[in-house]
Formats: structure tokens, sequence, C-alpha cells
């Protein structure tokens, strides 16, 4: 048997020891999970043990809990010698074969919904007008979702238009003010100054102090 670290140290991942064994030992549910990964499984422990899984003593085994506490008696020494010197390598897929038929979550899941369907009240039958306007509602649910989601769509569309002229507007603004700090824009204010002037003055002479 192989393993990565000493088998009495407890593990959060033991289906990674599993896989990296060729046998389990144990009882309980670490049986169940040697043979779910297709490893030869030998049932013992403290209490008891019944040697190596198979197909034939499996239906006892199993009736037992895979406790071994009714199923054999408790391997000493040179019984464990002797069973681990009968190991089959042809074990493991016999195991993941008895798993599959046995302890599929299918199999479970079809046996359950059959207890519930037995313990469950009588259902009592809908009248199709509750359910006529339960399908109305959701009718109008969906249209009045299909239409929030579409002025969603323009409204996330306006509000692209806007940072889009937003854009637009700070380097207009930016191209003034480098047009306003040119020579060139310096020079025509200055020179436009005497006809600004002249327009203020009124056609009777006078001078209007209005801009």
């Amino acid at each position: 048997m192989r393993a990565d670290r000493p088998l009495r140290d407890p593990d959060p991942e033991p289906e990674r020891l599993i896989a990296n064994a060729d046998i389990v030992i144990g009882s309980g549910r670490a049986i169940l999970e040697g043979m779910a990964c297709g490893r030869a499984t030998l049932l013992y422990d403290l209490r008891g043990g019944h040697g190596w899984v198979t197909p034939e003593n499996y239906p006892s085994i199993e009736a037992d809990g895979f406790t071994g506490h009714r199923t054999g008696p408790i391997l000493d020494g040179a019984g464990l010698r002797a069973e681990l010197s009968a190991y089959d390598a042809e074990m493991g897929p016999a195991n993941r074969d008895i798993m599959l038929a046995h302890h599929s979550s299918r199999h479970h899941a079809v046996e359950l919904i059959g207890l519930m369907k037995e313990i469950a009240p009588p259902r009592r039958r809908i009248q199709p007008e509750p359910l006529q306007e339960m399908a109305r509602l959701q009718a109008v649910s969906w249209r009045h979702e299909a239409a929030a989601n579409e002025r969603e769509r323009e409204a996330s569309q306006l509000r692209l238009r806007v940072e889009e002229l937003e854009g637009q507007n700070w380097q207009l603004n930016r191209r003034l003010e480098v047009m306003r700090s040119s020579r060139r824009y310096r020079l025509g204010t200055m020179l436009a100054k005497p006809a600004d002037l002249w327009r203020r003055v009124r056609g009777d002479g006078s001078y209007s102090q209005d801009p």
C-alpha cells in the first residue's frame, strides 16, 4: 500500500490518499469511499473485522453497516497477514461495479422520491382559473420588464451621447483658450478697440456709456 503520509494523521482530502493507495483498510464509510474509488477494501478496525470485501460477502457486510460486528471474528495478527497475502488487483474493479450497481446517487434519488410520494399528503387539484390569472400576471410582468430594459438601453445611449458632446465642448473651449492666448488674437483685439469706441458714439455726437 502506498500513501504520502502516515495513516494515523487525519486528512481533509481523503480521496487524494485513496487515489494514491492500492488498498483501503477501515470500516463504515471508509469502505464505501474505497469501493467507490475502485480500490480493494479490507474491513478491519479496532472493534472487529471481516477481511476483504468481495461480491460474494458484500450483501452480509452491507447489511451490517460495513462494521464487521456480526459478519466475522476479530482478526489477529496471523489472520490479518493471511488476508493481506490474498490480495488480488481485480478486487478494486469488482468493488467499483458493486458501488455502481447498489450505491448510485441516481438510484438513491429514485428511492427517496418514492418514499416522499408515499408519505406526502394528497395534493388538491388546482382550479384552472388561478393558473390562468397567474399566467396573465406573469406575461404582464415580462412585458413591463422588457419595456424597462428598453428604456434603460435608451438612457444608456443618451448618457453616452451626453458624454460625447461634453468631450467635444471641452475640446472647443480648449481650442478657444489657445486661440485667445495667441499674439494674433491679442493684436486683433487691440486694433478692434477704436472701432468698438466709435460704435458707442451716437449719431448726435454724444458719447454712449452703453457697452
